[in-house]
């Protein structure tokens, strides 16, 4: 991943947006700044922080994370890749990690706004 000079701003050592001091516990370790990976997004460069639920960060160094489409969910922070999540009684098995990418709500199912955190059942006839 890419790295870059940490920089002094108001007597703080920070990175810029997108990256997060490597540090070891409260002190920096080397005063670099590691891009943020995928699935978390950084914007005081202080530290990475994983996308809530209904965003996404599909690259590095992600600024803010980005709200899911109309149709789709984000996986909750803190689940990994193959690991069954129920939602409003519906069971998925994620293919990705949590924040990485949205995924289409199953047939019967919809979300119908942008950021939405869990797809509901389709109402009777349609």
């Amino acid at each position: 991943m890419p790295t870059l000079p940490a920089r002094v701003a108001d007597f703080t050592l920070t990175c810029y947006n997108g990256y997060a001091i490597q540090s070891s516990g409260t002190f920096s370790v080397s005063g670099v700044c590691n891009a943020c990976p995928i699935g978390t997004a950084s914007s005081g460069g202080l530290s990475c922080n994983s996308c809530e639920v209904g965003l996404f960060s599909n690259t590095t160094s992600s600024s803010q994370c980005t709200f899911c489409p109309a149709g789709t969910i984000s996986v909750n922070a803190g689940n990994a890749a193959g690991v069954t999540v129920a939602t409003n009684g519906l069971n998925y098995i994620y293919g990705v990690t949590a924040g990485t990418s949205c995924l289409s709500c199953p047939a019967g199912n919809f979300q119908p706004t942008i950021g939405g955190q869990a797809c509901v059942p389709c109402p009777p006839g349609w």
